[in-house]
């Protein structure tokens, strides 16, 4: 008995006895080539599915992470505005503070007391 190895695809093949005419052979061969070839594909296709399916999944997380740190962004801006508006209003308080006496000078009095007695 005589046999063949086919190889083809990546890492594929297949062993053919040829104590058959050619034409079967042939037909065998083609046949089951492409079935191989299409189940692999098929094996490669899902499992770039499910990769794809993780990846989206990935980028919907990585969004809403975006999303919350973006708001506690706006909230932390929001806050130090309020911060600065609040000392802002401070500083104008202690300068209007320090502008007014703190202790009005005592009013002069006409009455002088004469040491001589």
């Amino acid at each position: 008995m005589s046999f063949i190895a086919v190889t083809y695809g990546y890492n594929m093949f297949s062993i053919f006895n040829l104590n058959s005419s050619t034409q079967p052979l042939i037909d065998n061969i083609v046949i089951n080539c492409f079935d191989d070839l299409i189940s692999n594909l098929q094996k490669r296709l899902d499992l770039h599915a499910k990769e794809i399916e993780n990846l989206n999944q990935e980028e919907t997380n990585l969004r809403k992470q975006i999303t919350k740190l973006e708001e506690d962004k706006v909230k932390e801006e929001a806050k130090i505005e309020e911060q600065k508006r609040i000392e802002e209003e401070q500083r104008k308080k202690d300068e209007k503070d320090k502008k007014k006496p703190a202790n009005p000078p005592p009013a002069k009095s006409s009455y002088i007391l004469n040491s001589r007695g």
